[in-house]
């Protein structure tokens, strides 16, 4: 095998591997002095017009940063998944407490509440009613 068709092979490998996920202080480090500064000003909640200012840049300047800096792209994708990580945490934990707290209120006779949970569950059509007997079958059970 040639030396250029070992690196064709290398560089194909190399591509139909996924790239390994980099933590965002990592690619944080990676950028520069007013990349950096947008992007903090991002994660901090920041528009991106806001961004841009702070990092004293115009906005059409961060556009083009996200749309053809395939490195500054990949920064903010990663704060994006390092947030929606950290919220779904967040979320599950408070769901764990939103749980307890239901059984809590359920265990104590709060029959308003364990109503509420039978529905959402969909175990209860509507409210809750007595079957209706036609008057033929009145007339057949009173003849047994």
């Amino acid at each position: 095998m040639s030396q250029i068709d070992s690196s064709i092979e290398l560089q194909q490998t190399a591509l139909a591997q996924p790239a390994e996920p980099t933590s965002l202080s990592v690619v944080m480090a990676e950028r520069s002095p007013p990349q950096q500064a947008a992007l903090g000003a991002l994660a901090g909640g920041q528009t991106l017009s806001s961004a841009a200012e702070a990092a004293g840049v115009n906005r059409v300047t961060l556009w083009r940063w996200l749309k053809t800096d395939p490195a500054f792209a990949h920064a903010y994708r990663q704060w994006k998944l390092e947030l929606r990580e950290s919220s779904e945490a967040q979320l599950l934990r408070v769901g764990e407490r939103a749980v307890a707290a239901v059984a809590r209120a359920t265990e104590a006779g709060d029959a308003k509440i364990a109503l509420a949970v039978l529905r959402e569950m969909g175990l209860l059509r509507g409210p809750l009613r007595r079957p209706r007997r036609s008057a033929h079958r009145i007339r057949q059970c009173n003849e047994m």
